[in-house]
């Protein structure tokens, strides 16, 4: 049986593991952090209990930016990233966003 995915907000630490290992491979995992971090909203997906996917969402008054999207190379096409995608859409809706 094919586990679900599941996503949730995570701590922004935890996206450090996906952005170095899919985004920057060639840079040590202290260089993932970024000062935007602290006043971001980070989510993470889970198959079963692994972190396969991460997704991070910036705010500016009602305008919302998502940067560094990542997913592990195992669990690419499986369209992880576009429920990503469709689960910030709706949060940014939900918190009042316009754009």
């Amino acid at each position: 049986m094919e586990e679900e995915i599941s996503i949730e907000q995570i701590r922004h630490e935890l996206t450090w593991i996906l952005r170095q290992k899919v985004l920057y491979p060639e840079r040590d995992m202290y260089d993932m952090g970024m000062d935007e971090d602290l006043s971001g909203i980070h989510f993470g997906a889970f198959k079963g209990k692994h972190l396969v996917g991460v997704i991070s969402l910036f705010q500016n008054g009602d305008d919302f930016q998502f940067r560094k999207v990542a997913v592990d190379p195992s669990a690419q096409n499986m369209g992880i990233g576009s429920m990503m995608l469709d689960y910030i859409t709706a949060f940014a809706l939900a918190e009042g966003g316009k754009r």
